[in-house]
């Protein structure tokens, strides 16, 4: 079993749903016409219309880089990530200055396992972010909190727990910045530190995101206390996991691995 799981796709649906937005360029009546209809159907979460009519506003005026955001949006909560992709590349050489359009983009790379460049993505979006005088705390603090899940998934420790770090000196509310920085001291050894953060995550998780994302955490912790011998905890997480997303296969894998670990230190 490969232990501690990816979970920054969690993070920016996040900022795929807060980071909807509208358009200031109203040039013709049949753009405008297929563009509002877009955000009605997206706000009735019927995604499919909703691609269908920014891709007819994008045929009446291509220069609009908030329609390919949106569109981007969509394909997103569709799961379907090449063309989030293709459409962020045309929002970012629009607007290239638009943050949320290179942590987005960085999410699908992400799910794709296409790490080096989410990374890219992932940088930039930190750069751009902490020189913007809007960008509220929360929105640092999930940069940084993405930033360093990515170098602790590459194995660059040390920079993992600096962002860590960051993003809980942006925001200590967030959850994820906890996890950020128990998934580095994992990756380093120390895995008291790890679970005294992922514990921390857990506690504030509840009411910041979706139930997927509670399941991972329970996964990251049941993995964390199979390395500590703490089987029987272990078992208890990978149940809280299976309550929330039933036959959830990391799942059902980690809880397998640790009853037999159990069992052999009964015999």
């Amino acid at each position: 079993m490969s232990l501690q799981r990816n979970r920054l796709c969690l993070i920016l649906v996040v900022l795929l749903i807060t980071g909807f937005i509208g358009c200031s360029n109203y040039s013709n009546s049949r753009y405008v016409r297929h563009f509002e209809n877009a955000n009605l159907y997206f706000d009735k979460g019927d995604y499919d219309k909703a691609i269908d009519e920014y891709t007819k506003a994008i045929k009446y005026n291509p220069s609009v880089w908030e329609i390919y955001f949106n569109l981007a949006v969509c394909y997103s909560l569709s799961k379907d990530y090449d063309n989030v992709i293709g459409a962020l590349n045309e929002a970012i050489k629009l607007n290239p200055d638009y943050y949320v359009s290179w942590l987005n983009r960085c999410n699908a790379y992400f799910r794709l396992s296409k790490f080096d460049l989410s990374l890219y993505d992932a940088e930039k979006a930190v750069d751009l972010i902490i020189k913007d005088t809007n960008a509220v705390a929360r929105e640092k603090s999930i940069a940084y909190s993405n930033r360093g899940e990515l170098y602790a998934i590459m194995g660059r420790y040390e920079e993992a727990l600096i962002d860590g770090n960051k993003s809980i000196e942006y925001d200590s509310a967030y959850g994820w910045s906890f996890g950020t920085r128990g998934f580095a001291y994992y990756g380093m050894g120390e895995y008291e530190k790890a679970l005294d953060d992922y514990n921390k995550a857990i506690e504030r998780i509840a009411s910041q995101n979706t139930n997927e994302a509670k399941a991972d955490l329970y996964l990251l912790r049941g993995d964390l206390y199979i390395k500590l011998g703490n089987y029987d905890s272990a078992i208890t997480d990978y149940n809280s996991a299976l309550q929330i997303v039933p036959n959830n296969l990391k799942a059902i894998e980690g809880m397998n691995i640790a009853l037999t670990r159990k069992s052999m230190e009964m015999e």
